[in-house]
């Protein structure tokens, strides 16, 4: 009799074959829609188990974070797991499958029409000018179409190694670049559709899905699965925080519930999204990390959240739950390698050591976690016939008894009261340090300044810190700080991420309390604090010159008569300080001010003024109107930093390493190695020869001040 692990990886396989039929495509698809979060390989064992489940998570998770019991004769969702030895499963459970005392509704957060235009500010935010946006329908199909266009060609060079072991044997790269493309856009449109509940099924056709019979291998299927799940996340954690931002005066009242992987809490009603790391998407349109979410031995994950923990998405008659996570992580089934010997799959998400998507490791402690470990194992057919929605008897499990979830709850409750474990004054010093930005406390305190809204702080602190981290030295005692879309988590020892005990402190807290800091003189020392006025007229002056500096001035030569050619004489530094001086000048301030307000106005009736697409006139007009709007004064006291040092986090460690190489294809490269070679010596000998000599390049200033 095959063993649970081994059933597991041939259904698995069996439902990706099964997948090229279009009508199961399609079929499948709904059920990703809801469970977005979640890697590829997730997604196709949920709707071989449960197509009909809207949001899922393991039993620890509904019983500590979202304090809710699952029911009793419930059936756990198989989910494969690299344990370190070898493959075990994971089991998680539909949100149906679960109460509370209350017999309240876990809520997500809903589409309405009356989001219609943010959520297309959104998508063109997210994946560039949009060449429809003339109802949402359009805007979501031009958004897909950006995305992969941008994102392919990553996608295309895998499965050329694999095209051949398929029904795409023969196609020429035109022919193949044509059937991936148009099956993919399709099918994160469909996604995002579905999961908003737009009904796809009237806008596309069975023959707009034809092509996916030529993806008829496991290999192929995985590297077409992961590309529309990779880039339908991106696209829905967007437009939850979309939705999330806009019911945000609604939601404020209610319960919230975190969607959080174990180290986090859970908010029960405001889906977090992850963000994702989220891991943000690049201003020039492309994904910062939507490659494959496969491999052969484990994966890596785009995010820094783990999503094969979090709640997933369902449509409940309550509002918003957040996405969240960063997200991602997938290995590849069974099938991969046997379809294809040439490569190896990989996942590029930025963040993860164990298959999970945000990149913490999976908990030795997890209830569901499968105790017999096995290596991958070779199959010479599948487990035969199989109806989808069907879960195995070897499936089931010995559920905690109710009284073991009561206690689990209690104890979770009993945490959450305490909501700063961490000391106020080690959370101090983690916020008086900044950022990972250059000059980051200098940024923050300019932004404070400018008398801006609480959301609006919040918007930017989000910005200025992004997904990172760092580690301190107090006391002799190492802290660690770990920072997302969810805010800030504080903890003690070498990781905030693969620890139960940190403590998170929401954005709305850090936004509250750096003001607090500020306003009582202990935020910034006096020479920071002396700089900000300097420090906001200097980027709004370097914006100001890009902005010049991209004109497309051959095309349009009297765009330069709005100038005045005086101010630009000289090298960049001299005209940057040269302008940073003329805008203590209001009236110099308003000459500018007009001339962007101007261009403006010509750019939205023609971008092709620009010769580039970061720096706008748009962004200008931002900068130069807060430069002459009202501000606040933080008068310097005298206060000095305390000294503390910095460490490098075991969490910082796995970001960078997660990240491959920095030549081209890095990531792909170490993976195949490693699933190909085992030996130590040779791994390491490989590795000297990738990385080599050389390191990451620095985040340029262009790329902190996107004003779009």
């Amino acid at each position: 009799m095959a063993s649970n692990i081994q059933t597991i990886f041939e259904l698995s396989e069996d439902t990706i074959r099964s997948l090229s039929n279009p009508n199961d495509w399609r079929n499948f698809l709904k059920t990703a829609s809801w469970q977005y979060k979640y890697p590829f390989q997730d997604q196709v064992l949920i709707y071989a188990q449960r197509p009909d489940a809207t949001a899922c998570a393991r039993i620890d998770v509904w019983n500590r974070q979202m304090h809710r019991w699952i029911n009793r004769g419930s059936k756990g969702i198989a989910l494969l797991r690299e344990n370190g030895r070898g493959y075990g499963l994971e089991y998680v459970f539909d949100v149906s499958d679960t109460h509370d005392r209350y017999n309240r509704d876990v809520r997500l957060w809903k589409y309405n029409t009356q989001y219609n235009d943010e959520i297309i500010d959104t998508l063109e935010g997210t994946f560039g000018e949009l060449d429809n946006s003339s109802s949402i329908y359009t805007a979501i199909e031009s958004a897909a179409h950006n995305a992969v266009q941008d994102n392919k060609s990553d996608y295309l060079h895998e499965l050329e190694f694999v095209a051949r072991d398929s029904f795409l044997r023969g196609l020429d790269k035109v022919n193949l670049d044509h059937e991936f493309t148009t099956v993919a856009e399709a099918s994160i449109a469909y996604m995002i559709m579905h999961r908003m509940g737009l009904e796809p099924d009237g806008i596309f056709e069975r023959a707009d899905f034809e092509f996916i019979r030529d993806f008829n291998t496991p290999a192929a299927m995985n590297i077409l699965g992961g590309a529309v799940s990779s880039i339908a996340e991106d696209a829905l954690r967007n437009i939850s925080e979309s939705i999330r931002a806009q019911q945000k005066n609604f939601a404020r009242n209610q319960n919230r519930v975190y969607n959080r992987t174990e180290n986090r809490e859970a908010e029960v009603n405001e889906e977090r999204n992850e963000n994702n790391e989220r891991n943000h998407l690049q201003d020039s349109r492309g994904l910062s990390d939507t490659r494959t979410d496969s491999t052969e031995t484990g994966s890596d994950t785009r995010q820094v959240r783990t999503d094969a923990e979090d709640i997933s998405q369902a449509e409940q008659t309550d509002t918003v739950l957040r996405a969240s996570d960063d997200g991602q992580t997938a290995r590849p089934l069974a099938g991969d390698r046997q379809d294809s010997n040439e490569t190896g799959r990989t996942d590029d998400s930025e963040d993860g050591r164990s298959g999970r998507r945000d990149g913490a490791v999976e908990s030795g402690q997890s209830f569901a976690l499968d105790g017999a470990d096995e290596q991958l194992p070779s199959f010479s057919g599948g487990i035969g016939a199989f109806t989808v929605g069907t879960q195995l008897n070897l499936f089931d499990m010995t559920l905690p008894s109710e009284e073991e979830q009561r206690r689990m709850i209690a104890e979770a409750e009993q945490r959450r009261s305490s909501a700063f474990s961490i000391p106020q004054q080690i959370i101090d010093e983690v916020l008086i340090s900044g950022g990972n930005k250059p000059a980051s406390v200098l940024n923050i305190a300019t932004e404070y300044t400018k008398n801006k809204s609480a959301e609006e702080n919040i918007a930017f602190l989000m910005r200025e810190y992004g997904t990172g981290g760092k580690g301190f030295l107090i006391d002799g005692e190492k802290i660690s700080a770990w920072w997302n879309d969810e805010g800030i988590s504080i903890a003690r020892g070498d990781t905030a991420l693969q620890t139960r005990q940190a403590t998170l402190v929401t954005w709305q807290q850090v936004q509250e309390r750096i003001k607090e800091l500020l306003e009582n003189g202990r935020y910034a020392e006096d020479t920071i604090l002396d700089q900000t006025d300097f420090h906001e007229r200097e980027t709004a002056a370097k914006y100001f010159y890009e902005v010049y500096r991209d004109l497309n001035s051959d095309k349009y030569p009297e765009l330069d008569e709005e100038f005045n050619k005086e101010w630009f004489d000289g090298s960049y530094p001299d005209t940057v300080a040269n302008i940073t001086e003329l805008f203590r000048d209001r009236a110099n301030v308003d000459f500018a001010l007009s001339v962007m307000e101007n261009l403006s106005k010509r750019h939205k009736a023609d971008s092709d003024i620009m010769r580039f697409r970061f720096y706008t006139p748009e962004g200008a007009v931002k900068l130069l109107t807060e430069l002459n709007g009202e501000h606040i004064h933080f008068a310097p006291n005298g206060y000095v930093m305390n000294g503390v040092h910095n460490f490098i986090t075991e969490d910082e460690i796995d970001k960078t390493l997660t990240r491959g190489s920095s030549m081209a294809g890095g990531k792909f490269r170490i993976n195949r190695f490693f699933n190909e070679h085992s030996n130590k010596q040779e791994r390491i000998q490989f590795l000297k020869n990738e990385y080599g000599t050389g390191g990451y390049r620095a985040t340029p200033f262009s790329e902190d001040h996107n004003f779009k």
